[in-house]
Formats: structure tokens, sequence, C-alpha cells
């Protein structure tokens, strides 16, 4: 498809609103859209507003955010210094004896309260209804508009998670817990069920070249040298066989929280093999998020490298 330049300015403007809408700043893009509302002059045009206002709503309270200030909590794999989530799933597994979740809550000003709490509650075998099941005090560190609590699971079920500031809902998602055996996860056939949870202990690492399946020069940052470019290896290790042909490689440049396109492709593997590597060529400064998936497009894990 050709774009034009006016076309291009409306695709821009579309992507600036979804990111708006993920990253929970719909207040800002609910008064620009108040804004024009108030300026146009057919109902068509007024009717088809307020549906937008509407959908975004939804958006922002489907993924655990208040929509207005850029609340959120999620459930996810890991977290990074800046308290950016990463495998975020709306269902887990945790092992018959229970298992730990982190819950990372995010806004975008620093924290500055002194009544902060977890609130969990757990749907009702008979009815639709939430019952409060644990209450937690939360305390944010210093200066920081995020915090995580690393959650211990130990029933099946669907939960609602809030974080509760100065007596109000801050911020809510939904989740569900299975509670699985992780030695005996087999199907009838005797195939291993691959989910998310088969692979909690692989790890995604970086150096400068492989031989006979060892890292040379693991590091986690590479200077990007007087040629303007650097070649980096990507290393996925497990310690038991990744079960998939193929994986999907996602790299992202993190532009102050703001995860860019950089590079996405494909490598083929043998399912038996419990490493991998690839090859990844960087031509500028920065901090790159890379995400890997199997091939049934199940999350596997993520790594981070700087080029500097």
């Amino acid at each position: 498809m050709e774009f034009k330049p006016k076309d291009l300015y409306k695709k821009r403007k579309t992507e600036m609103a979804i990111k708006f809408i993920i990253r929970g700043d719909t207040g800002y893009y609910h008064f620009y859209l108040f804004i024009v509302f108030l300026n146009v002059k057919t109902t068509i045009m007024k009717k088809y507003i307020l549906t937008l206002v509407l959908f975004t709503t939804a958006i922002a309270t489907a993924y655990g955010q208040d929509g207005q200030s850029g609340q959120s909590v999620v459930l996810c794999e890991s977290y990074d210094e800046f308290g950016t989530a990463s495998g975020i799933f709306g269902t887990w597994n945790v092992d018959l004896d229970g298992g730990y979740v982190y819950i990372v809550y995010k806004q975008i000003y620093v924290i500055n309260t002194s009544a902060m709490y977890l609130q969990i509650d757990k749907k009702s075998d008979y009815s639709e209804d939430y019952l409060a099941q644990k209450t937690l005090t939360l305390t944010p560190e210093s200066g920081k508009n995020w915090l995580v609590y690393d959650y211990f699971f130990s029933e099946a079920g669907e939960y609602k998670i809030s974080i509760i500031m100065d007596g109000n809902v801050a911020a809510t998602a939904f989740t569900e817990i299975f509670v699985v055996d992780a030695d005996s996860i087999n199907l009838a056939n005797g195939d291993t069920i691959i989910n998310t949870f088969y692979y909690e202990d692989s790890y995604v690492t970086f150096c400068q070249d492989v031989t006979e399946g060892k890292m040379v020069g693991e590091a986690e940052s590479f200077p990007l040298g007087e040629s303007g470019s650097v070649t980096v290896t990507i290393y996925i290790g497990s310690y038991k066989p990744f079960k998939t042909d193929l994986f999907y490689i996602d790299v992202f440049e993190d532009i102050e929280e703001d995860f860019k396109d950089y590079d996405s492709y494909n490598i083929t593997i043998n399912p038996d093999w419990n490493f991998s590597f690839v090859k990844q060529t960087f031509t500028k400064k920065g901090t790159f998020v890379i995400d890997v998936f199997n091939a049934d497009d199940i999350y596997v894990n993520t790594g981070e490298v700087v080029i500097y």
C-alpha cells in the first residue's frame, strides 16, 4: 500500500492514539476528542466520537488501567529497573505446592501515599461475585512511580487484583490460576504440554560468539565501534528440550520505556535442542529488548542488551 503525506499523518496519529490507550494515557486522548466533539457540526460525527470514547475506555479497563492517570496493574514473568513488565499473561500455571507471580503496579507520577494496599479477591464457586481473600499493605520505594509484589498463589480459580490507594481503587486486573503437576503434565499420547510454564527455566543472554555450545565473551553491553555497527550473538538456553522447531525473535528499541520495533525474524531449530543462538547486528546505540516466542506463539523469555 502506498501512503500519501496526508495518509501518513493519519497513520501516525492512529498509532499515537493506540499507544496512549495501551499505556493508559487515555485522559489526554479523551480531552482531545472532547474538544473535537464541541467543534463538529454533524450528528453522525458526534455519535462516532462518543463511540470512540467508549471504545477506548473499554480497552483501558481491559488492560487493568484506570484510563485517566496511567495507573495500571499487571501480572508478569519479569520486570526491569524502571518497572516495565514483560511476559504479561491473563492465565498462569502454578505447581501443586503453589507458585509466585509478580504483580506490578505503575503510574505516571511518583507514588505519594502512606495508605496503599493490595487486595486479592477470588471468584465464588457458586456465583459471579468475587470474595475478599487477602489484603496486604504495600510500601512503595521513595521517588518511584511503581512497585512490585511477588504474590504466592496456592489455589486454582479466577482472581481480581486491585491496588487501593487512600481508600480508592487505583487499578484492577483479572487473572486465572491453574494448579498443575509440573513433573507430570502430559497428554494421553505422552506428549508434554507446552506453555509458558514449560519455559520458566529458560533464559536469553548475549555474547560475542558460541563455540561448541559454549558462550564466548558473555556480556550485558557491547560497544558500537568505529564502523557504526556491532554484531551480537543472542543465546537462548534451557535445561530441557525446547519442544519447538522455530523461534520468533522480536527486537525492540527501548526509548525511555517507549518500545520501538527494531527487527523481527524467525529461526529454525531442532525440537530436541536445549540451546540455540542467532547473530543480531545493531547500527545504533541504545537499550534493546529481545522477546522470544515458540512456533505456536507461546512466550519463552526476554533478554535486554545495551549498545554503547
